[in-house]
């Protein structure tokens, strides 16, 4: 993989939050934010996809070769299915493949190399209501690093509660702001739970971190910009930025928990943790997911377990809890 300094992952960040125009559009932005990390890999496909009981089902497909989609199709939801439980943001064909279905075996040889590729490299956004998926051909094998894995474990974080978000706003016929804020985190305007003292003062932490990510620290020090910047704040505000006419930025803080219908006598905040538990989050990557601590996390989750009857994560994975399927006419997946 490239350097850790040969790219900005705040920018694949800052376009992943770049929400105007359609899925497709959205996705072809990211697949060109990507492509520099990356390096040699040339993009094939980019797609989202919605949970149908516990198997992906692609929703939009953006960027690529039209003859390649139906192999695509079957690859891609074969391997998100075979990975669930022990997920990577990131990885390549070549260090997966002992791990993949039988018949996804020798693809290297039947697909790859006729192509004029020998390697594919898959990064991997999802949450408890779906994700993205990019595909990209390689030149050469590759063997990624536990710092790939680590950065790209935040930028994922960020392109699937993007995504959530924009389904949101398409779901809704009016974007719903919770509060207003300048980007030094001084705090202009709060309704609902906004208001709320310890919320106000979190919203303020979190504008004034993701400035700080945003600005030089971004090629100083690209980890840890990207650390400080966390997908959500206090588990449901997405800040997004919003320019008005002379130019001036603020940003907003937008509702965006993951859409969970039936909490089987949760609280939203367990049934929240327990589902991205049982899709094989770390509590350290739940907790940079909602922007909560990871000793929350695993309070959160010791009592959904309680409340559920169950022992552990694995048994917590092998229940029916966090199996959705797609409503008809409905953007996002129900239990």
């Amino acid at each position: 993989m490239a350097g850790p300094r040969s790219f900005d992952p705040i920018s694949i960040v800052e376009r992943s939050y770049a929400l105007q125009g359609t899925e497709r559009e959205w996705i072809d932005r990211l697949v060109e934010a990507v492509a520099p990390a990356i390096g040699d890999g040339i993009v094939v496909y980019g797609f989202t996809y919605r949970w149908h009981g516990r198997d992906p089902q692609p929703a939009v497909f953006a960027t690529g070769k039209p003859a390649w989609e139906h192999l695509v199709r079957v690859i891609a939801a074969d391997y998100i299915a075979a990975t669930v439980g022990t997920p990577k943001p990131c990885n390549t064909y070549s260090q997966q493949v002992a791990k993949l279905p039988s018949h996804m075996h020798g693809l290297d040889d039947k697909f790859f190399r006729p192509n004029g590729f020998v390697d594919v490299l898959g990064v991997h956004a999802f949450d408890p209501d779906g994700g993205l998926f990019l595909v990209s051909g390689l030149a050469e094998k590759r063997t990624l690093s536990a710092r790939d894995t680590a950065r790209w474990r935040r930028i994922t974080a960020h392109m699937s509660t993007a995504l959530r978000l924009r389904r949101r706003f398409e779901r809704e016929a009016v974007e719903h702001d919770e509060a207003v804020l300048s980007p030094s985190g001084r705090l202009l305007h709060a309704t609902g739970q906004a208001q709320e003292s310890d919320a106000r003062d979190r919203l303020r932490a979190a504008a004034r971190a993701m400035d700080r990510a945003r600005g030089p620290l971004r090629r100083s020090d690209p980890q840890e910009a990207i650390e400080l910047w966390r997908a959500l704040c206090n588990g449901r505000w997405s800040l997004v930025d919003r320019f008005e006419s002379d130019g001036r930025r603020y940003v907003i803080a937008h509702p965006n928990e993951p859409s969970l219908l039936d909490l089987r006598g949760l609280s939203q905040r367990e049934a929240t943790v327990a589902a991205f538990a049982q899709l094989g989050q770390a509590n350290k990557e739940i907790a940079y997911a909602l922007g909560i601590s990871a000793s929350s996390v695993a309070t959160y989750l010791a009592s959904a377990l309680r409340k559920l009857g169950l022992s552990s994560r694995a048994a917590l994975a092998a229940t029916s809890f966090g199996q959705r399927v797609e409503k008809a006419g409905d953007h996002f997946c129900t239990r």
